[in-house]
């Protein structure tokens, strides 16, 4: 019966889509396929575990991958995302070989890191919790935590402004910047929120929840939260609770020639027309230079 819900649901969608730009339409559609696929496979499977590295040397990097629009995601043979693709690039650039792990919770590609079980972690915000134990490259795109909540009957946010949050709980997952942003709304406002942090829920999962019924206030990134909206009219992500965030890939702090190598590639692509194309053909949002 899931399963039956899961492809009227994508039926749906497909039918739905209508984007302004012929062009963007194959992009649209595979983006929002992967999001049902992603959700889809956390209630049906377990993520496998990360492979161990083996050799001596580095000639192959092993890199962490989250599903996001931004970052990875499947659909059918297609593999994109901005992250994938300049990785990929720059793996060429190097002469190095790369091998994908795709990762559903943030958690595990942390974990992964502090095991040596890969080499990179792709891609993350700079958070005062994370920088004290990483070493992150310059910002890449940026993306914005939202507050997905539900509508009251004349349209409105329940939660009209932060304040209004006062006494609730805030779903978001462990690492993620919802989680940093909303404990500093916390401390901004002067404000008691409760802030839940889940090592087992992404993005797609704390959405559901709210659309369920089931948690009445999530934070979720932004580029994700565009996409699900667009079947959930009944829900909303109007109420403001950050800037726009600069993503960045992770390594360990004792890798500092793999940093300086990647800082010193970043620096010359970022400022590239094949950089700009890879950053539109995603919708994604140029981080500032540095």
């Amino acid at each position: 019966m899931a399963a039956k819900d899961t492809e009227d649901s994508r039926q749906t969608l497909m039918r739905r889509l209508k984007p302004r730009k012929r062009g963007y339409m194959a992009l649209y559609a595979v983006l929002l396929a992967a999001v049902i696929a992603a959700m889809v496979s956390l209630r049906t499977c377990r993520p496998a575990a990360l492979p161990a590295q083996t050799g001596s040397g580095r000639d192959t990097l092993t890199v962490a991958i989250t599903h996001t629009p931004y970052s990875y995601f499947v659909y059918g043979d297609t593999i994109g995302g901005l992250d994938y693709d300049m990785i990929r690039r720059m793996a060429s650039d190097l002469g190095l070989t790369v091998r994908f792990v795709p990762v559903i919770h943030l958690a595990t590609s942390l974990a992964a890191l502090d095991s040596r079980q890969c080499d990179i972690v792709a891609a993350l915000p700079p958070s005062p919790e994370l920088r004290g134990k990483y070493l992150f490259s310059q910002g890449i795109y940026t993306d914005c935590p939202v507050l997905i909540q539900r509508r009251r009957a004349d349209g409105k946010p329940i939660a009209a402004s932060p304040l209004d949050l006062a006494g609730d709980t805030v779903h978001v997952e462990r690492f993620s910047p919802a989680e940093t942003r909303m404990r500093n709304v916390a401390d901004e406002t002067g404000t008691d929120i409760a802030v839940a942090s889940h090592d087992d829920m992404n993005d797609e999962a704390l959405f559901a929840l709210v659309q369920n019924g089931k948690i009445r206030y999530a934070v979720i990134g932004g580029s994700i939260a565009a996409l699900l909206l667009r079947e959930h009219p009944e829900l909303t992500a109007d109420t403001q609770i950050a800037f726009p965030l600069p993503y960045s890939w992770l390594v360990r702090q004792s890798d500092t020639q793999l940093h300086e190598h990647i800082e010193e590639w970043l620096g010359e692509f970022i400022g590239s027309d094949e950089y700009r194309a890879m950053a539109e053909k995603y919708g994604a949002t140029p981080a500032q230079r540095q």
